[in-house]
């Protein structure tokens, strides 16, 4: 096979938001508590979901890409629903995560 794929992306994909923001938010969390702060934990699996159903939905249409594979209309639209869907959900958790750090750090500069 020759050419670009999705999986082309999927590395960095997968080193960014699943790891570098892992990194960035537990030396976050060690500074200024965020876990203490009400629905952290849910943001946070909210967005683990969303990086999940990112990194396979990536891997399943990147494969099919490599493959050749010809796919019914019905099919290649669920695909791009679900990739669709988990970018809404890691938005969501970004955005609110993104909020309990900037409260966290309000909080930590008033003490």
């Amino acid at each position: 096979f020759e050419g670009e794929t999705v999986l082309a992306t999927l590395h960095t994909h997968a080193l960014v938001l699943g790891t570098m923001f892992s990194l960035l938010l537990m030396v976050l969390d060690k500074n200024y508590r965020l876990q203490a702060r009400q629905k952290f934990d849910f943001a946070w699996n909210l967005y683990q979901v969303g990086v999940w159903f990112l990194l396979i939905m990536n891997t399943v249409r990147g494969t099919l890409e490599v493959l050749q594979t010809q796919l019914s209309t019905g099919i290649d639209g669920m695909i791009a629903g679900i990739a669709g869907t988990s970018h809404i959900l890691l938005s969501v958790a970004l955005v609110w995560l993104m909020l309990i750090i900037y409260r966290s750090v309000q909080d930590y500069e008033k003490d």
